[in-house]
């Protein structure tokens, strides 16, 4: 990619030089001895052992609660694990004592009882740290009429976790 169209900010934000790549043990220079831009897409992620990028979440999706950086990805995975959970997905809620608490929006199975908010956070304690359990837990097509009854989604179809954040507001 060269740039966004029409958008000099925008690839200004993503596309940018990086004077570490000329410091020892960086990836050095080009052959014209200029630098390389990087490409700065937003997402997280971790090389594996086999030398492949393996992406875990997003950089913005982030929650910061007391000084953890908190992947929503895994704790995502770790609810629908649930046999009641159809989906699930987990924002940050602003809290006074940890900056974010953890909220998740969660949809119910077709066919099944909705588990209580305690339940939930011990299935997620079994396989994750005690702090990566959901404080909230908002349920779609439940009895709270600030709650969407379907998913937000953006124009490719993904769940939008900007309006999720923007509800969170008026839920707690």
């Amino acid at each position: 990619m060269s740039q966004y169209l029409y958008n000099k900010q925008k690839t200004d934000e993503a596309l940018r030089y990086h004077q570490e790549d000329l410091q020892p043990g960086g990836i050095g220079a080009l052959g014209d001895g200029s630098l390389r831009r990087w490409m700065h897409t937003g997402d997280e992620g971790y090389l594996d052992p086999e030398g492949y990028f393996v992406i875990s979440g997003r950089i913005k999706d982030l929650v910061i609660r007391g000084g953890e950086n908190i992947s929503p990805m895994e704790i995502e995975d770790r609810l629908v694990e649930h046999e009641a959970v159809a989906q699930a997905s987990i924002v940050g809620a602003p809290d006074e004592k940890y900056g974010e608490e953890l909220g998740a929006f969660v949809e119910l199975r077709e066919g099944y009882a909705r588990p209580s908010d305690e339940e939930l956070r011990a299935f997620v304690r079994e396989k994750l740290a005690r702090f990566k359990a959901p404080r909230y837990f908002w349920w779609l097509q439940g009895d709270n009429p600030r709650v969407p009854y379907t998913w937000p989604k953006t124009t490719s179809g993904k769940v939008s976790k900007p309006d999720l954040r923007k509800l969170v507001e008026g839920l707690i």
